[in-house]
Protein backbone atom coordinates (compact mmCIF):
# COMPACT_ATOMS: atom_id res chain seq x y z
CA UNK A 1 0.00 0.00 0.00
CA UNK A 2 2.99 2.28 0.54
CA UNK A 3 3.62 2.47 -3.18
CA UNK A 4 0.00 3.33 -3.90
CA UNK A 5 -0.01 6.03 -1.22
CA UNK A 6 3.21 7.44 -2.66
CA UNK A 7 1.70 7.59 -6.14
CA UNK A 8 -1.49 9.23 -4.87
CA UNK A 9 0.45 11.76 -2.80
CA UNK A 10 2.67 12.49 -5.79
CA UNK A 11 -0.42 13.23 -7.90
CA UNK A 12 -1.89 15.52 -5.25
CA UNK A 13 1.41 17.10 -4.22
CA UNK A 14 3.77 16.95 -7.25
CA UNK A 15 5.81 19.87 -5.89
CA UNK A 16 6.55 18.18 -2.56
CA UNK A 17 9.92 16.36 -2.39
CA UNK A 18 9.83 12.57 -2.16
CA UNK A 19 11.63 12.75 1.17
CA UNK A 20 8.85 14.82 2.73
CA UNK A 21 6.23 12.49 1.23
CA UNK A 22 8.09 9.49 2.61
CA UNK A 23 8.26 11.04 6.06
CA UNK A 24 4.55 11.88 5.92
CA UNK A 25 3.67 8.32 4.94
CA UNK A 26 5.94 6.84 7.60
CA UNK A 27 4.52 9.11 10.32
CA UNK A 28 0.96 8.45 9.15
Amino acid sequence: TGKDLGEVCHLYYPKVPRTLLWLTIELA
